[in-house]
């Protein structure tokens, strides 16, 4: 297999120039053995295939493809609708980011109890801080502001946001009724925390169940609307579908609340109290924990799907935070390489 076809597919680190250093190792899951560097001999199609290795990814921009030249036509859509005048000004555009970046790591860095936070959340879920800031200023960088006037509302403010989540239903269902129709269930199972079924394995289902039976189709006379679940039901007050420090959506909020449960026993976030939902994402404190948590789910992933550690490479965290998806990425990584080999 070639090497150089492992390292750079799939992985595209989105803060591009950016360093941010002493991250540190953290367990793996897939294996006993620590990470290997990218260069070592014991890279080989069958330990890579048997999943007996985990190839480590150094802080930096990975991909040779993005450079400040290339960086607009890679960001997602939505992004490149917030930077549209830099299209041909990469300049501009790099200039404008570390803008936006020093304002974030000032903010931030200045700080202490949020520093203290962010200690606090990455020795729970295992992980490096610097991994935890790294999403939080991907965000801050490429899509809101620490001062956007939308994202600065009081806690006090979570349940009128829950009202508001309760108006967005679909044929006068809301989410936890529909997810209690037999399609969810009989797939999915019970959103209730079971025993050998991870939270974010539960949402995972129940958004591929939305996507290839409900998503924009008549089901039982019922006209679903051809949109995501999350824009479907999680855009509260009409300004965006993340809130709080870390931008989380309320899916991946849900997607952890085991985890986070497990670490801090914070209570079990449910559809059934959306206020509590919207309350633990804007809350810097607990949202910090989801934010966490999520970032462990991602590195647990790679690791276990992909053969990656990307535990070391914030910009790498910061991008697929960004991005979500990162199952199927990690999947898709793990068969081009795969591939890769069998054509070689």
């Amino acid at each position: 297999m070639r090497r150089q076809s492992w390292i750079t597919a799939g992985i595209a680190a989105v803060l591009a120039g950016t360093t941010f250093v002493g991250c540190s190792k953290i367990n793996l899951w897939n294996s006993s053995q620590d990470s290997v560097a990218p260069d070592s001999s014991e890279i080989t199609a069958d330990a890579y295939q048997s999943r007996k290795i985990q190839i480590s990814v150094p802080a930096g921009n990975r991909n040779p493809q993005i450079t400040w030249e290339t960086l607009f036509a890679n960001l997602p859509e939505d992004t490149k609708t917030k930077f549209a005048e830099f299209e041909n000004d990469p300049a501009g555009l790099r200039v404008e980011l570390e803008k936006r970046y020093q304002a974030t790591i000032k903010k931030v860095t200045g700080d202490k109890q949020l520093q203290g936070i962010l200690n606090e959340v990455g020795a729970a879920f295992g992980i490096d801080p610097v991994l935890v800031l790294a999403a939080v200023v991907g965000e801050h960088t490429f899509n809101v502001s620490l001062v956007d006037k939308a994202q600065t509302v009081a806690v006090s403010w979570a349940g009128h946001w829950a009202l508001r989540f309760r108006s967005s239903v679909v044929g006068g269902k809301l989410l936890s009724d529909v997810i209690k129709l037999d399609a969810f269930v009989q797939k999915c199972g019970p959103e209730a925390v079971t025993v050998g079924r991870t939270q974010a394995e539960y949402w995972d289902c129940v958004g591929a169940v939305w996507d290839r039976t409900f998503r924009g189709k008549v089901v039982d006379g019922e006209t679903y609307p051809p949109k995501s679940l999350k824009f479907t039901f999680f855009n509260p007050i009409g300004s965006g579908f993340t809130y709080g420090l870390g931008q989380l959506d309320p899916i991946r909020a849900l997607m952890v609340t085991d985890m986070v449960t497990a670490k801090t026993g914070y209570p079990v976030l449910t559809v059934e109290e959306p206020e509590k939902i919207y309350e633990s994402i804007i809350n810097p404190r607990t949202n910090l924990q989801f934010l966490a948590a999520n970032v462990a789910l991602i590195v647990e992933r790679y690791s276990k799907l992909a053969n990656f550690d990307i535990s070391k490479n914030p910009g790498v965290i910061a991008t697929l935070y960004n991005l979500g998806g990162e199952k199927k990425k990690a999947n898709d990584l793990y068969a081009r390489n795969i591939a890769a080999d069998v054509a070689t």
